[in-house]
């Protein structure tokens, strides 16, 4: 302890005192404010089907047909689902859709916003809606689904679904 004393005696006497903490200040300064930085990801979605992983769907039931989308309330309006032999339909929860099969028809399921007249400030709450975007190709026994970004015009996720004929 005598040495730390005569030490610190020492430095106080002479101006290197100050030159030694002041360094010292700022290395402890600039430890202190490391900040964490989280990079904004605006391709959030989650588009997945419930249930056993499989790759065939029941034509006769479709409520067993069950797929998860959800899209943060921002993005609703840059996503669009393009299904080839089926249509989604959506039971009064928005991120709960089912798929039914649709021979013949190409579908686009989009959010569009609700139209409330009672509360006129109510424009951020949107609404599920399934439309008939054309004519396809796809065999027969087979549903096509493509998840599209509008504002890259690129196609992020395909899915193929093969149909049980009993």
């Amino acid at each position: 302890m005598n040495k730390f004393k005569k030490l610190r005696e020492k430095l106080k006497k002479s101006n290197s005192y100050l030159l030694i903490l002041f360094p010292l200040f700022l290395f402890f300064q600039i430890k202190a404010q490391q900040k964490i930085k989280f990079k904004k990801e605006n391709t959030l979605f989650v588009f997945y089907k419930t249930g056993a992983i499989s790759d065939s769907l029941m034509k006769e039931t479709f409520t067993s047909n069950i797929f998860v989308y959800i899209v943060p309330d921002s993005l609703k309006k840059r996503y669009v689902i393009n299904s080839y032999n089926g249509v989604f339909i959506s039971l009064n929860n928005d991120s709960l859709i089912y798929l039914k099969y649709s021979k013949g028809l190409q579908y686009q399921l989009i959010f569009e916003k609700a139209v409330d007249m009672i509360n006129a400030t109510s424009n951020k709450k949107f609404k599920l809606k399934s439309q008939i975007n054309g004519v396809c190709n796809t065999p027969i026994n087979q549903i096509n689904l493509e998840l599209l970004d509008l504002k890259t015009e690129q196609v992020l996720l395909t899915n193929y679904y093969y149909l049980k004929f009993n």
